[in-house]
């Protein structure tokens, strides 16, 4: 079962230079220093974060993760579970949660149709 603790907090320890750098020199060492078992780094290696998302992980947590592997964090943000901003009505919404909802829905339609391809 991957442990979301140590894989948050290997992501904000990655906001420091000196971690980022080893983990992009030398990815399965810097696990190694963190304690990630195999379960953990499985959806480092796979650029795929979802099942972390999933277990309720913050995707701003994992932003520095998301640097570290080349995914971009808005793509994140689209799939982390559902916001209060979604189940709000919409006239409820300030102009700029109406915006990010607005620019969620859009990613998560793009991510949609890029699932058909």
């Amino acid at each position: 079962m991957i442990n979301t603790f140590r894989i948050a907090h290997f992501a904000w320890e990655l906001k420091k230079p000196e971690v980022m750098e080893a983990f992009k020199n030398d990815p399965e060492a810097a696990m190694d220093r963190y304690w990630l078992a195999e379960e953990d780094r499985a959806p480092i290696r796979a650029k795929d974060l979802q099942p972390i998302l999933d277990l309720g992980v913050n995707s701003g947590i994992l932003r520095p993760l998301c640097q570290a592997i080349g995914i971009p964090p808005i793509v994140l943000a689209a799939r982390a579970p559902k916001l209060a901003i979604f189940d709000a009505d919409p006239k409820d919404l300030t102009s700029e949660e109406a915006q990010h909802r607005a620019r969620v829905e859009e990613i998560q339609a793009d991510l949609r149709l890029a699932g058909r391809r």
